[in-house]
């Protein structure tokens, strides 16, 4: 049985602005195949996301199953996608993307979620050692899932 939770992502460490960002204004949350919820970066310190998602334990309860808006990939590698870009007269123009591994939610923080209502919550590194925008699957460190 499927209990919604609410999500919120806690993106932190954005890229620094200049001439090599100068067409990345916007980090938005992908539902479905849109984005939605473009927030400008640039002189923000951090920008949070919030949304509701599914979860289930899938038998025997070793593993998080998670549906909704979104969530995007399948059963077996499922993850939300923060997209890179710019939006002009309501049109987005995507220019990279940063996998956020559901996978890699704690069990136990989602069966506490599950079972108190709490929510699960990220703190994401938005930016490489370099400054560029984090982009692809994102690894541990870069993606802390707290309580």
């Amino acid at each position: 049985m499927f209990t919604t939770l609410q999500v919120v992502l806690e993106c932190h460490s954005l890229p620094s602005p200049g001439p090599l960002l100068a067409s990345i204004r916007r980090l938005g949350i992908q539902e479905g195949r849109e984005v939605i919820e473009d927030i400008p970066f640039e002189a923000q310190a951090e920008i949070r996301f919030q949304f509701p998602l599914q979860a289930e334990l899938d038998p025997p309860g070793e593993k998080a199953v998670f549906k909704g808006k979104f969530v995007q990939g399948n059963r077996t590698e499922q993850f939300v996608y923060l997209c890179w870009g710019d939006r002009q007269e309501g049109a987005w123009t995507m220019l990279g993307r940063a996998k956020i591994p559901l996978g890699a939610v704690p069990l136990l923080q989602v069966r506490r979620a599950m079972e108190g209502g709490s929510g699960l919550r990220a703190r994401i590194r938005m930016s490489d050692a370099r400054g560029k925008p984090s982009v692809a699957m994102l690894k541990t460190g870069q993606v802390e899932w707290v309580d």
